[in-house]
């Protein structure tokens, strides 16, 4: 088979898993064991065609979306399993003067984070309407346990209407050193159709399992206190 045939061929093979799953059927996605020993290979080609937002043979254009290719008319192509890439977030952050009496700000690069006031009283005595390295580490802990386990409630079949997440870092002094000693993570969660025990599993799996659990492990304390609305 020559190229151009065998790239016609791949072509039509993602436009027959395309419209596969529109109608619902995700064996190709589900069922592994029950694919086309050949299946692998195309889907293996198409990520490769569809992630710069390529036309591929069949005219359909894809482009990724969080890893995600799809294509140009909303249906999620099998392309989707591809790997994301790695991404970096980028903060910048200025100090001025002293420890004791100096002030800083903190920003990030997205646009979505302005320049916030960080000082060392806000950030061990009262705030004072200034922000800390240790509200900031909260806020990335609730966001990211929040997606963790709507992932996790997802593939139980169980998606969530709302989890609402307070995350509770403790900025303390430890002999001669300041630390963040402890991580308390309280949810409360409107999910139909889960128990509270099923509900207490997924959320204490998501507490150990979430990404910036991860980062402090071993360092800091995490508990996670979970409850149905």
């Amino acid at each position: 088979m020559t190229d151009e045939e065998d790239e016609r061929a791949s072509g039509a093979r993602v436009l027959e898993l395309d419209v596969d799953f529109a109608r619902g059927r995700l064996e190709a996605h589900l069922e592994p064991n029950r694919r086309d020993p050949g299946e692998d290979e195309e889907l293996r080609k198409v990520p490769e065609r569809g992630r710069h937002g390529r036309a591929n043979a069949a005219g359909m254009k894809t482009w990724a979306v969080d890893g995600r290719p799809r294509h140009r008319g909303g249906v999620k192509s099998a392309a989707r399993l591809a790997p994301s890439m790695a991404a970096t977030r980028i903060a910048h952050a200025v100090w001025e003067h002293d420890l004791a009496h100096g002030h800083g700000t903190v920003q990030g690069t997205s646009g979505a984070l302005p320049a916030l006031p960080v000082s060392w009283s806000a950030r061990t005595e009262l705030p004072g309407g200034k922000t800390s390295p240790e509200e900031l580490l909260a806020a990335a802990h609730a966001a990211c346990f929040s997606m963790a386990l709507s992932g996790r409630l997802g593939r139980m079949e169980k998606p969530p209407e709302r989890l609402d997440v307070r995350a509770s870092a403790t900025f303390d002094k430890v002999g001669d050193a300041w630390k963040v000693t402890t991580m308390e993570l309280h949810v409360t969660g409107k999910v139909p159709g889960i128990s509270p025990a099923e509900f207490e599993s997924a959320a204490q799996a998501a507490g150990q399992g979430c990404p910036i659990s991860g980062a402090l492990k071993g360092n800091v304390t995490i508990t996670v206190h979970a409850q149905l609305a």
